[in-house]
């Protein structure tokens, strides 16, 4: 598998270990109601940074030569305790501390940006099934600052 593999890898154990938080943090509001923090709403928004992200980033980061795409290694490594700063945010009333803690989310969200701005400018405006992933990951800061 080599090194272009273990991005790949670290984002599925990422998206595995999301999904089991998630299902964890669902779960505790189902018994104890939450006492109003967690609504459906927001496990559905935990979603997100959780298991979708990790999972579909999987799939685009790694696929590359190592080295090719700068900051991937960082994205990678970032993703996790930037979403469990998002589950922590979630749960504080809004204000300052709650943006301050999904704050990093949107650092990580603006990094992935850039890895697909990096892929356009390398590879071009085409293939069109290439183009479209990289508008997606162009527009994962905008999701991102709606936890603000």
């Amino acid at each position: 598998m080599g090194g272009v593999a273990l991005p790949a890898r670290s984002l599925r154990r990422s998206a595995i270990l999301g999904g089991g938080l998630w299902v964890v943090c669902a779960g505790y509001c189902a018994i104890t109601v939450c006492e109003g923090r967690l609504e459906l709403i927001e496990l559905l928004l935990l979603f997100g940074p959780l298991l979708a992200v990790p999972g579909g980033l999987s799939m685009v980061v790694g696929q590359r030569p190592p080295g090719e795409l700068r900051g991937e290694g960082l994205v990678v490594r970032l993703l996790l305790p930037a979403a469990l700063c998002v589950i922590v945010s979630r749960w504080l009333a809004p204000g300052f501390p709650a943006a301050a803690l999904a704050s990093p989310w949107l650092l990580v969200t603006a990094l992935v940006a850039l890895l697909g701005l990096q892929r356009i400018i390398r590879r071009g405006f085409s293939p069109l099934e290439e183009l479209t992933v990289d508008a997606g990951l162009l527009y994962l800061p905008v999701g991102g600052g709606w936890l603000l």
